[in-house]
């Protein structure tokens, strides 16, 4: 029996349909700017508010209370948030929760569910404003 080197690279050939897709790929990512990244983050307990600094210079501001999870969730879970998932997302590890920096940025703080009921307690105060 030969010996076989577990370090070399065995690849199997590519049909031309997967070679296709993958050029297809690559010419659609040329020119794609990269995705923001979450540079730093921390829960403000003065302000209630979760503190996002975003490597493209925006900062992002955010009430606890919008947060799924995060809104009910104790203090002291709350303050120990991360940049994650190499900062495309915030991270609160003893909660388990996680929120993409895109979503977040378009304003998405949870489900669908909780998006509505966030949207019904805001009717109020639109209807006050105007």
């Amino acid at each position: 029996m030969d010996d076989v080197d577990v370090m070399d690279e065995v690849e199997a050939p590519l049909d031309a349909r997967t070679e296709a897709q993958i050029d297809a790929f690559i010419a659609r990512s040329v020119g794609v700017p990269p995705p923001a990244r979450v540079t730093s983050v921390r829960f403000d307990e003065s302000q209630d508010r979760v503190v996002i600094l975003i490597d493209d210079g925006c900062r992002l501001e955010i009430p606890r209370s919008n947060l799924q999870c995060i809104a009910t969730a104790p203090l002291e879970q709350v303050r120990e948030v991360e940049p994650f998932m190499l900062g495309t997302a915030i991270n609160w590890p003893q909660l388990d929760y996680a929120f993409p920096l895109d979503g977040l940025r378009e304003g998405r703080y949870g489900n669908d569910q909780w998006m509505k009921i966030l949207r019904q307690a805001r009717e109020p105060q639109l209807q006050k404003a105007s």
